[in-house]
């Protein structure tokens, strides 16, 4: 398996080095792009403020629960046997709607944010295509696919720069 690894570690260096010869090969950091531009903080500032909006819904519709969880144990020994659980059942439900509701939601927000990634993603194709063809890159690959590389090969603060100044916010509505 060892012997297996080693050879294909040499064939594809071979192949990199005798194609690179006749191609310019440049590789690009997409999640320093997101992380860093305007465009990608923007998205990140508002999945954040979403989020957050979300956390506290989330927290008083909990408080409430544990409220009515507080009252229906004080009725305990006031109520039937059958009484109470019947409500037991009624809060079980209104639990289970809310678990699945609080899911929901943030099973949505995420949606969202791969959404929003993807139009980033598109946004910033066009800007790629444009430096690709400009400097004459024949293979652009991305950075965390790489083990070893020049880092002069490295365009991403370049394309940071060309995107913050095409591209200030994304909508992630």
């Amino acid at each position: 398996m060892f012997k297996i690894k080693i050879i294909l570690y040499i064939s594809i260096f071979l192949f990199v080095n005798s194609f690179s010869a006749s191609a310019n090969i440049a590789y690009i950091n997409f999640d320093f792009l997101l992380n860093n531009s305007k465009a990608g903080k923007n998205i990140e500032s508002e999945i954040k403020k979403l989020q957050k909006k979300q956390i506290t819904e989330f927290k008083n519709k909990e408080d409430n629960l544990k409220k009515n969880e507080d009252k229906l144990l004080s009725k305990k020994n006031l109520l039937e046997k059958k009484a109470y659980i019947l409500e037991v059942e009624e809060f079980k439900k209104k639990v289970v709607i809310y678990n699945k509701y609080k899911n929901d939601k943030i099973t949505s927000l995420n949606k969202r944010r791969t959404k929003s990634i993807n139009m980033f993603m598109k946004e910033i194709t066009p800007i790629l295509t444009e430096y690709v063809t400009k400097n004459n890159i024949s293979i652009l690959l991305e950075k965390k696919n790489i083990v070893i590389g020049k880092s002069n090969l490295d365009i991403t603060k370049t394309i940071l720069v060309l995107l913050d100044e095409k591209i200030d916010k994304i909508n992630i509505d």
